[in-house]
């Protein structure tokens, strides 16, 4: 099971909800998962709406993101919630495998099978299979699965006898379909039967929001389990906030995890950190300490304009252009976006006013 935000299982519920009402209601609903950028509030209203349904679900995402967590809160929050919720990685089963335990085998049906035995598809009547890594299933098997979405039966290894089944497909994968389609690796039509309610799960990056929340999670949740006591440097937070983070919420709550086994106490410095953070930290500095301003997109003119221009306007639109840029990479974090400017935070909220009451922001 996914742990990326939390210990525990989402809980299972059997009220199907009414809609959202507000962002409030949204905390409220997913209460286990650790959030508060809007494309997390987008994703899991999304999540909420086709829930109570029983079509296919394709969520798609980055390494690390939470998809199965995501699936998990499909199933908790779904009819089905009180059945069980079966995750199975189609990478990590070899194919012979992975069909036997699909579908489950007759005796004699091939070499070793000495005995009848059910498949998972018969022990999940009601429940939920959620496919993870389903691109990379292999290509026969693929056929067989879309039969099963498609007639709602399947045949297990040895048998001749259909059996009907109700259970939900939820798959996931971090790899483009449509490009394993057109490169022969996945088909087509199973892809568009899955392709139903599709979901994406959005990085760490494009959450960054989210970053300091979970950081301060993971922190007390791994001090308490390793009985351990920490604080972290507010200046080594900026070095989690600008990380780039390929992993995404796995990296750092394995990173978190790793800095509470090896500190064991104390304050957190950026010597704490992997190098790897480090390396891109120092090379994003580089980037922004030559930055020429003229290679800004705002600087159209390589030579002095002869007609001259207006420089206190340009320098305002130059000024204008940048607090802008700061607070969309920061996700409108106002302290934050005043670090990357140089300016104290109220220096930059005064300068927001000002435009806004011109109505110029």
């Amino acid at each position: 099971m996914s742990s990326f935000y939390v210990d525990a299982s989402i809980k299972e519920t059997q009220s199907q909800k009414a809609p959202f009402a507000s962002k409030f209601s949204i905390k409220e609903v997913f209460s286990e998962i650790i959030f508060h950028d809007e494309k997390m509030y987008a994703l899991l209203e999304a999540v909420e709406k086709i829930a109570p349904s029983s079509g296919p679900v394709l969520i798609l995402g980055e390494t690390g993101t939470g998809k199965e967590l995501v699936a998990r809160a499909i199933h908790a929050h779904s009819g089905r919630a009180g059945k069980k919720m079966i995750p199975i990685n189609c990478s990590a089963i070899p194919e012979n495998i992975l069909e036997a335990e699909l579908f489950g085998y007759e005796k004699g049906a091939f070499t070793g099978a000495d005995t009848k035995k059910l498949g998972i598809l018969d022990s999940l009547h009601g429940g939920t299979l959620f496919l993870d890594e389903i691109a990379d299933m292999p290509f026969n098997l693929q056929a067989k699965l879309l039969r099963v979405l498609q007639e709602k039966k399947y045949m297990p290894l040895g048998s001749r006898v259909e059996k009907e089944m109700d259970v939900r497909f939820v798959a996931a994968t971090n790899k483009s379909l449509e490009e394993e389609v057109k490169m022969g690796r996945f088909r087509a039509d199973l892809y568009y039967r899955l392709n139903v309610f599709p979901l994406y799960v959005p990085s760490l990056r494009e959450r960054k929001k989210d970053i300091l929340l979970l950081l301060n999670f993971f922190l007390k949740l791994f001090q308490e389990k390793n009985k351990v006591q920490l604080e972290i440097k507010e200046e080594v937070k900026e070095f989690f906030f600008r990380y780039s983070w390929p992993g995404n919420v796995r990296e750092l709550s394995n990173l978190v995890e790793r800095v509470c086994l090896l500190k064991g106490e104390g304050l957190i410095s950026e010597e704490d950190l992997p190098e790897e953070i480090k390396k891109e930290m120092t090379s994003t500095k580089k980037q922004k300490n030559s930055f020429n301003i003229e290679e800004s997109y705002l600087y159209k003119e390589k030579e002095f304009p002869r007609e001259g221009f207006e420089l206190d306007s340009h320098l305002e639109e130059i000024s204008h252009f940048y607090m802008k840029e700061a607070l969309k990479i920061t996700g409108n974090n106002k302290k934050e976006a005043a670090k990357l400017l140089g300016l104290n935070r109220t220096t930059l909220m005064e300068r927001i006013k000002k435009k806004t009451e011109q109505n110029k922001w």
